[in-house]
């Protein structure tokens, strides 16, 4: 995948969705929730955001929901329910399954980082970043009981687009894209009926009005 927008955009667009702005110190981005009421600065060292984008440039798009490469698939995720059972905040908070037979590895949950800044380059192209959060203020986050401590900015990011869910399919042979759709499908089937959900695979992205 050619990522177009160097890091000091991609930091701009993080920035843009929690609706602040972003400076730099001694090799990281810092961004300053107290400009939205929450006391509270998290650092992003610069070489860490480097590695997720050039994680990211190793997968190709496939459309506007799905990165793959020959190893790894993740895909958007949609609960078709009026009361949603599936809603991981954060990456540990996620169903992992391992099918040994095919040497696949399963995890349904909250976007990894790499997928997270694919959703705001994708986003960016048509409108803001902003759309991708979900309409509450971002203090409310931090005030929920019993909460660990948050010092990423990613787990911010996974916390306010609470709606988004993917499923990452890691294999340890390499795979066609229709390999792991077929896999991906027959997953999210048997999950469905297990769990008495609604999960499909969600092609396109809707957004929030911003």
């Amino acid at each position: 995948m050619v990522i177009e927008k160097t890091i000091d955009e991609i930091a701009d667009l993080i920035a843009e969705a929690l609706r602040i702005h972003v400076s730099e110190h001694e090799g990281a981005y810092v961004f300053n929730l107290n400009e939205v009421n929450v006391d509270k600065i998290i650092h992003l060292p610069k070489d860490e955001l480097q590695q997720i984008i050039d994680s990211l440039s190793l997968f190709e798009s496939q459309d506007e929901t799905i990165i793959s490469t020959n190893k790894v698939y993740e895909t958007l995720v949609r609960e078709e329910s009026s009361f949603p059972r599936m809603r991981p905040r954060v990456r540990d908070d996620a169903l992992r399954v391992t099918d040994s037979d095919n040497n696949i590895e399963y995890c349904l949950s909250s976007p990894s980082n790499e997928y997270l800044v694919f959703l705001l380059i994708k986003v960016s192209e048509v409108a803001s970043t902003r759309s991708l959060v979900m309409p509450m203020p971002l203090r409310r986050v931090f005030e929920r009981p019993r909460e660990e401590e948050i010092t990423n900015i990613f787990d911010v990011l996974r916390r306010i687009i609470g709606r988004f869910l993917t499923l990452r399919l890691d294999s340890t042979k390499n795979r066609t894209v229709s390999e792991f759709e077929k896999y991906s499908s027959a997953f999210l089937f048997q999950l469905s009926y297990n769990m008495d959900a609604a999960l499909v695979p969600q092609r396109h992205l809707v957004l929030c009005k911003s």
